[in-house]
């Protein structure tokens, strides 16, 4: 089943509002691009940059701007967050940094899903603290894993009802819609409200 069919499914059956979901959407593209408060950067627990969504964040960030404030900030706990200046993005205020679990076996533990629901929490409760009203990553580009590089393997850990829940606590956190952010051109099929009903997803 696609991650936005979980979504829309576990979000209906936790009967979240429609006024919630309204504010709720999945983006497809790059999110370095994106005129937004913060975005979310997988990171690893050193804080030292890598590939994927890491290096994509840094390059477009500027390297050695960016890696000089993660620096000072030295270490980043797996499910915890921390917040740095975008750098050269202008477009953007913040990143924030967190690191998900990496789960070596098929089947993820209680202890990998906790700890990818306290990345959500982690991120929102740096978002409301810094006044930041627009958050953007549940997934990415490359290889649509939520809030890591390949090298976690969260798509493991991550389904319908842990990205429900996290979806809804943003809602719930959040005081402005994510879907008045982006300002780019974009294909409309690339950005999609959750909301949307399933049989009329394309991607």
């Amino acid at each position: 089943m696609e991650c936005e069919d979980k979504i829309n499914l576990s979000l209906n059956e936790i009967g979240v509002a429609r006024n919630i979901l309204d504010k709720i959407s999945l983006w497809r593209g790059d999110i370095t691009r994106l005129e937004i408060d913060a975005i979310v950067n997988a990171a690893n627990n050193g804080l030292a940059g890598g590939g994927g969504v890491d290096g994509a964040i840094h390059r477009a960030a500027g390297t050695a701007d960016l890696q000089k404030e993660c620096r000072v900030i030295g270490h980043c706990d797996t499910g915890a967050a921390v917040i740095t200046s975008a750098c050269k993005m202008k477009h953007v205020k913040n990143i924030i940094h967190t690191v998900g679990p990496i789960c070596h076996t098929k089947v993820p533990s209680v202890n990998d899903r906790d700890m990818l629901m306290s990345c959500y929490n982690s991120c929102l409760d740096l978002a409301v603290k810094h006044n930041l009203k627009t958050i953007d990553d549940f997934r990415t580009r490359e290889r649509e894993r939520a809030l890591t590089s390949g090298s976690s393997s969260s798509d493991k850990v991550m389904d319908g009802s842990s990205t429900g829940k996290a979806s809804t606590d943003l809602s719930t956190k959040m005081t402005q819609s994510s879907e008045n952010a982006p300002k780019e051109e974009r294909p409309k099929d690339e950005y999609i409200p959750v909301g949307t009903p399933i049989e009329t997803v394309k991607l």
